[in-house]
């Protein structure tokens, strides 16, 4: 049974197999439009686009949800016109944890000391690598989350584009979606057009939590954001016939721009 729009009888006829393409599932419908001038296959699609107006109850086709495409029939005053619904699925998503690299010159705890027969282990306060000159360090594998999320736009304005680039290498200035302020750095997106003309957007993040009460030798950090750069400055300290390198102070620097990742428009 079929429907009148915009003087002209509408009428479905067939249903297309679906199917699924990326990020997308569609199906497809074909009407025969009937009626004065609707052998102008424009004003006939015009028609089922209005149709779908009606139906889902919007102003304006999201035409990242329909294709709609009519051809002229071979019959007087009528056209065939194919629509096909995007379901649009949600957006992907990838992560990886497999964490990133830290240097760091300050043990956690120190674990033992054993010193060889005849000799005294110093105790360094935690520090590591500790030479005559120097504290080394050492390279460690730290807490790291890296989270990619994939959405398709109908377009991407200049504005938009303008927005992505100023805000990449930025951490989050405020709570965004699960994670609190300072522990989400935007690395960047990455756009490709697809064959409807729309954009794939690919945007990368990095993510470190937060940390409070950090040990450092016999200081402790109360707090520290977690792309903010943590340093510690060691002094000499002449202990007995010793000079030994110990840490003084502790420093908690911001090296990268807060953003407001909202602006994304990725969720809250």
């Amino acid at each position: 049974m079929g429907t009148f729009v915009n003087g002209l009888y509408i009428e479905e006829v067939a249903i297309a197999r679906n199917g699924q393409t990326g990020s997308r599932e569609t199906e497809g419908t074909r009407y025969v439009v009937r009626g004065p001038g609707a052998d102008d296959a424009k004003t006939a699609a015009n028609a089922v686009r209005q149709l779908m107006k009606n139906l889902f109850g919007v102003d304006e086709i999201d035409l990242t949800l329909f294709d709609i495409t009519g051809e002229q029939a071979t019959t007087d005053n009528a056209s065939v016109v194919t629509m096909t619904r995007n379901f649009r699925l949600l957006d992907r998503a990838s992560f990886s944890t497999t964490g990133g690299t830290l240097h760091r010159s300050q043990s956690i705890t120190s674990i033992s000391r054993t010193p060889a027969p005849g000799q005294t282990a110093v105790d360094y306060q935690g520090a590591i690598g500790v030479t005559q000159d120097s504290v080394e360090g050492v390279d460690i594998t730290a807490p790291a989350f890296g989270w990619t999320k994939r959405t398709t736009v109908e377009e991407l304005t200049v504005n938009e584009l303008n927005t992505i680039i100023g805000l990449t290498g930025k951490v989050n200035g405020a709570a965004w979606r699960i994670w609190n302020k300072g522990e989400v750095l935007f690395l960047g997106a990455e756009g490709e057009e697809t064959d409807l003309n729309h954009v794939d957007l690919v945007y990368h993040f990095a993510v470190k939590p937060n940390e409070t009460n950090i040990p450092a030798g016999p200081i402790t950090i109360p707090a520290k954001e977690g792309w903010h750069h943590l340093w510690i400055q060691h002094r000499e300290e002449f202990i007995g016939d010793r000079v030994l390198t110990i840490p003084a102070v502790a420093y908690v620097e911001q090296v990268y721009p807060y953003g407001d990742f909202s602006l994304l428009d990725l969720g809250s």
